[in-house]
């Protein structure tokens, strides 16, 4: 005789069974997944990591200055800071004595990530906070170069999804989803086993650590990771994504929405692949991923995607400019923010934003999406003659950018120039996407933005249609993109008029 007793329990992410389980999940990984993740878990240390079984306190907790080429198993922590101030963080002259540092006040993240560690049988653990001089620029602007190479290396990455401060927890019980319900099976006074019943479409993870800039290539860089969301403790790695750590639950849903991107090729980690990596296979969803989350400082913009593009350049031989790639640049020009392209959206900006440069989408980050443009084969060709990036530390090279111009060659036509009836088509016809907000969506309308010192640009062709961008001519002579512009068959033949032109131009 079966029965049928729901438990109202809930759910556990810490004790001797989930230790357990995450480290058969990370030996596993390690030995067993050769083919799409790094083998490796002996690497070598960054410059600093904290000591997890330190003898020099009652705490167990020393920061340890890795040699040259030292080489062990480390964790890295990935977690929200929180507003300021934190009030635990190494500083210069704490690394200068080490008993002015107070290890009693660690906040609550990085105290569950040491007691995660101390279980996975990790000896080390590389806090941000902890392991850079959070007071010495120079300290900061080394150690943020090699961000990407630290996540990259670890072992395992810890994740406090759940937690939106420093000084929360991540290891509490979670309350079981009202989505879900474990079911126990008992038989002859007996129980079987234990199922859980839940809907057939989970959301996907959407924590505060989801919504983070500097936490985007943490994610996509980490071979392995321990995801600590609100739901369920779950499993990372290039084979398996989102699995949970205990077998009995499935919380999450494993299947990425639009724009989310779990996983880079694995050529990112070194392993062989028949396959050339394709840049424009996975840019497009890291430009819609990234440009949603949340930056604390505006130089952050460019350096916190730094460890990413510097491992596709690596691999791909293309050259990263300020947001977009050489030998893609049709397509890495052409993105449209998604907020202004909303026609019911609330006005903010009313006239063309002033960042610099006009064409990155890094400029001023704000949610876009890329468009789905291909090259001309022939005299319609857009190309790149040159270009110039100056950086605020020309010692990264992807780090924050300050200014920087494209020389283009491609058609050009001036708006006057196009006749009235074209331009005064509504869309889909003639679409206008501008990178600013305008006080009503009519005002997006084509016609409303004809001025001698306004151009189309061509990009290239998209179907039966074209793509070309929205320019300003400045007083100097150069040009700023306002906008892209998407044109069916019937506007295209503009670019057949005797007032199309190639010129070259300077795109700021």
């Amino acid at each position: 005789m079966l029965s049928f007793d729901q438990k109202n329990t809930q759910i556990s992410v810490i004790g001797k069974k989930i230790a357990e389980e995450s480290r058969k999940l990370l030996q596993e990984c390690a030995t067993k997944h050769s083919s799409t993740c790094p083998s490796g878990l002996i690497t070598r240390l960054p410059t600093r990591v904290l000591d997890i079984n330190s003898d020099r306190n009652s705490q167990g907790l020393s920061l340890h200055i890795s040699a040259a080429d030292e080489r062990a198993q480390y964790a890295a922590l990935s977690y929200c800071w929180g507003p300021p101030p934190q009030d635990c963080f190494t500083t210069r002259s704490t690394l200068d004595d080490p008993s002015k540092f107070d290890w009693e006040k660690l906040p609550a993240t990085i105290k569950d990530a040491v007691n995660v560690t101390r279980d996975l049988g990790i000896p080390y653990l590389w806090v941000d906070s902890l392991c850079i001089a959070q007071d010495d620029e120079a300290d900061k602007s080394e150690e943020i170069k090699n961000m990407g190479r630290i996540y990259k290396n670890a072992a395992v990455t810890i994740a406090a999804a759940r937690t939106p401060s420093v000084h929360e927890g991540f290891l509490e019980d979670r309350p079981i989803p009202s989505t879900a319900f474990p079911i126990e099976v008992w038989g002859n006074s007996k129980l079987n086993f234990k199922f859980w019943i839940h809907q057939n479409t989970l959301e996907g993870p959407n924590e505060p650590l989801d919504r983070r800039g500097w936490t985007f290539q943490e994610s996509l860089l980490s071979p392995r990771i321990l995801y600590y969301g609100s739901k369920d403790l779950v499993w990372k790695c290039q084979l398996k994504t989102f699995q949970p750590v205990l077998p009995s639950h499935d919380l999450y849903s494993t299947g990425p929405l639009w724009g989310d991107i779990y996983r880079l090729p694995t050529a990112i980690f070194d392993l062989p692949s028949e396959a050339p990596l394709l840049i424009m296979e996975f840019w497009p969803r890291i430009q819609t991923n990234y440009s949603r989350r949340k930056l604390g400082l505006a130089e952050d913009r460019y350096r916190a995607l730094g460890g990413i593009v510097e491992e596709i350049q690596r691999l791909t031989g293309d050259t990263y400019i300020a947001g977009v790639w050489k030998n893609n640049i049709v397509k890495t020009l052409a993105w449209f923010d998604t907020d202004t392209a909303m026609e019911d959206a609330a006005p903010q900006v009313t006239k063309p934003p002033t960042d610099r440069p006009s064409w990155s989408w890094l400029a001023r980050l704000r949610p876009i999406r890329g468009v789905s443009v291909q090259d001309f084969d022939d005299t319609r060709r857009m190309e790149l003659l040159s270009w110039s990036v100056k950086l605020a530390d020309e010692s990264a090279p992807f780090g924050h950018v300050e200014a920087a111009e494209l020389e283009l060659s491609g058609l050009v036509i001036q708006t006057t120039k196009i006749p009235a009836d074209i331009i005064a088509q509504k869309s889909p016809i003639f679409k206008l996407m501008l990178d600013f907000k305008v006080p009503n969506s009519g005002e997006t309308a084509p016609i409303n933005h004809v001025r001698e010192y306004y151009y189309y640009f061509l990009l290239g062709r998209n179907g039966v249609g074209t793509i070309a961008l929205l320019l300003q001519s400045l007083e100097d002579g150069s040009f700023i993109r306002l906008g892209i512009a998407s044109m069916t068959d019937i506007t295209s033949t503009i670019w057949s008029m005797a007032d199309a032109h190639r010129m070259k131009l300077k795109l700021v």
